[in-house]
């Protein structure tokens, strides 16, 4: 791979990433290393950029290396910055390069130079300089460090991170808490999570200790630091842990969420310490110790006025510990204990149904419900029977199988084929089924609950019908560009009435558009509409008139800016 074909080479996600990072000016500063390797530095938020190194055998890419956290491909998007930056100035700083030796700039003085003078210098330099302080750690740091240092800096992380709001922002993925914090911290607690895992020194125990005290520092801030995906991120490596760690770490665990629940402080919500408490518990003894929990809690529950969806993720997930425990008896008898909550009244429904006991299965549907919509919330039970011929067959027919099978259609998980069947199993009464499943679609749109899934559903389901005129409607609503696009593809001609608004859409894009993959997208879209729509081709060549000449001020903008950014630097 080298610095004129690694665009072939490389993810497409990521190399749009990169190349986004390039264009917006995210590549700070080119630094050479001799021996024709450079390190670029890359922002990867405004407070903490990465350094991308890159080793070079003319154009090409012998290595390369980025500190970033990215493990899921050989080449992180701050990579692929960087080799923007280097394909198109490679030339200019070389010369650069060149021009400084043979000013003299050599690096012989720093022979010459005391050494307590420069551990001063540089101790001072990293009081106000951030990442010179974590390249010097990560190249210097003594393997002998005591786990307690290594923990006190993990502390000092987090610690950090809550002493000041601030609106997070990396170029590419934006957020905006509207909290005390106003910031997404994640990236940052990411970073001290791989600084406690670089060190195999730190054991399962010790990284356990230090996970609870930095969840309980940030349960202690106030009710939204536990709402920040920063402790996402804590607990997400807090169940790793568990998944890898030993029978000692496991033990810590348990001690520290039991202790945790027990307080009912800050931090952790009873669920997830329940959730630790089962998968921790690796013993007999630790499970009866459970199972008193749960019941507890499922006791404390009920008292509480609770609500059926609380009691329910507390019986479900206690059934699941007992199941995994090879607890069969004490499961069953949890389940008839709390008979009658809906899910558990579709469990036994369904085990009804597995042992085709179907009258009882019905039975416990009439007692459940007065319609199978009500009784299936999720919709999971209404794709179960909808993919169950012999099911359909001996229950459909009774509880209404064209009823059933109409409901399956809202499912969002259900295919478009549910609607194919319907038309092709009840062939009289389609057209008056069909004004019925677009009345529905339309009602759940009111409301708010017409997601992705059933608005493609629902727009296949007009396209299929020929009905233009309510498609023509409904995209007008929905306004989606992508959407339109997809009829016009399988319609294989571009509807004119669809012309206006797809030149509006055209225009919000290009408003919006933050990169040059947006730019091209925008322009491939109006390629495709001149192309196939006389009418409105006139109209569709100014605009891209219009959105060329606003890409060249915008990118003149920035170069101006990185002209700024690069003074400023020297």
């Amino acid at each position: 791979m080298n610095l004129d074909n690694f665009e072939s080479k490389i993810d497409r996600k990521i190399l749009l990433r990169g190349e986004d990072y390039f264009y917006e000016a995210m590549v700070r500063e080119v630094i050479p290393l001799g021996g024709n390797r450079w390190k670029i530095k890359v922002e990867g938020s405004e407070y903490n950029p990465y350094t991308v190194t890159v080793e070079l055998d003319g154009r090409e890419i012998k290595s390369s290396y980025c500190d970033c956290p990215y493990d899921w491909g050989d080449v992180c998007k701050h990579e692929v910055a960087a080799y923007y930056e280097l394909s198109e100035s490679l030339g200019e700083y070389q010369e650069l390069n060149k021009t400084a030796k043979e000013k003299g700039s050599s690096d012989d003085w720093l022979d010459k130079v005391d050494t307590s003078l420069l551990k001063e210098f540089l101790r001072d330099r990293m009081r106000r300089d951030l990442d010179l302080r974590n390249a010097l750690k990560a190249e210097f740091m003594d393997s002998s460090q005591e786990p307690s240092d290594i923990v006190a800096e993990f502390m000092a992380v987090i610690e950090g991170i809550y002493r000041e709001q601030r609106t997070y922002d990396n170029g590419y993925d934006q957020y905006y808490y509207e909290d005390d914090y106003g910031f997404d911290p994640s990236d940052e607690v990411e970073e001290s999570i791989n600084f406690l895992r670089r060190h195999q020194k730190i054991s399962g125990e010790r990284c356990a200790e230090a996970l609870f005290e930095a969840i309980e520092y940030i349960g202690d801030q106030n009710e939204y630091a536990c709402e920040t995906i920063s402790m996402s991120v804590l607990v997400d490596y807090l169940f790793e842990l568990i998944d890898n760690g030993d029978v000692g770490t496991k033990t810590i665990l348990f001690a520290k969420a039991r202790k945790m629940m027990g307080a009912n402080s800050g931090g952790l919500s009873s669920r997830q310490c329940l959730d630790i408490l089962s998968k921790c518990a690796h013993n007999e003894a630790l499970l009866d110790e459970v199972e008193e929990i749960f019941r507890k809690e499922i006791k404390i529950t009920k008292e509480n006025h609770y609500r059926e969806y609380e009691l329910t993720k507390v019986v479900m997930m206690y059934h699941g510990v007992l199941i995994r425990h090879k607890r069969q008896k004490e499961a069953d008898a949890l389940l008839r204990e709390n008979a009658r909550l809906d899910q558990v009244k579709q469990l036994f429904f369904i085990q009804a149904l597995e042992d085709k006991k179907y009258n009882e299965a019905l039975s416990i549907a009439d007692n459940a419900i007065e319609d199978i919509n009500t009784f299936n919330r999720e919709g999971n039970l209404l794709t179960w029977l909808g993919n169950k011929r012999d099911v359909q067959e001996n229950i459909g027919d009774r509880l209404g199988r064209l009823e059933t099978m109409k409901s399956i259609v809202f499912v969002d998980t259900s295919p478009y084929s549910c609607i194919i069947e319907i038309k092709n199993d009840y062939p009289d009464q389609w057209k008056q089924v069909r004004d019925e499943i677009i009345r529905g679609f339309k009602s759940e749109r009111k409301l708010n609950r017409l997601y992705f899934s059933k608005v493609k559903k629902y727009l296949d389901l007009l396209y299929n019908e020929d009905l233009w005129d309510q498609l023509w409607e409904e995209l007008t609503i929905f306004s989606d560009i992508k959407t339109l696009k997809t009829y016009i593809s399988a319609s294989r001609h571009f509807p004119k009435k669809f012309g206006p608004l797809y030149l509006t859409q055209c225009v919000k894009r290009m408003d919006n558009a933050s990169s040059r993959e947006k730019y091209r997208e925008i322009a491939q879209d109006l390629k495709l509409f001149a192309d196939q729509s006389e009418e409105y081709c006139e109209e569709a060549v100014n605009l891209a008139i219009s959105m060329e000449q606003q890409y060249k001020r915008r990118r003149a903008m920035i170069e101006e800016l990185r002209i700024v950014t690069s003074l400023g630097n020297r």
